[in-house]
């Protein structure tokens, strides 16, 4: 798992908060153990606290991967939320949600506004 970070879960949804620099087998790891525990419907990923500047295209389809393998454990009209500190996270996330819409039947939205993440959630 990455340094510091942990996961709770609430009801049906999963929050894992993610600390330090962010490395796809790093999130690969932290996805494995957090969904594997846990029995949820919605993901919040918070990602306030951690970097993604180094994340590339390629390691997308890795993550993405791995998260769709969960999908019929989580079952129809499952969210994922990630939660950024900035414009330029925000853009990232987004392209990942983008990228990764095709093998994925899990929602994503991503946010720097918590209000708004749990808006979606809800809708």
């Amino acid at each position: 798992m990455i340094a510091d970070s942990h996961c709770t879960c609430d009801g049906k949804i999963l929050r894992i908060e993610v600390v330090g620099l962010l490395e796809a087998d790093g999130i690969i790891e932290l996805m494995v153990e957090c969904y594997g525990r846990f029995d949820f419907t919605h993901a919040v990923w918070d990602y306030r606290r951690s970097s993604m500047s180094w994340l590339t295209v390629e390691s997308f389809d890795k993550i993405a991967g791995t998260g769709a393998t969960f999908a019929e454990k989580r079952g129809p009209g499952a969210k994922t939320v990630m939660l950024v500190n900035t414009d330029t996270d925000l853009a990232l996330v987004r392209a990942y949600a983008e990228s990764v819409s095709e093998i994925s039947t899990t929602i994503f939205g991503a946010f720097i506004d918590d209000e708004e993440a749990e808006a979606f959630l809800r809708a």
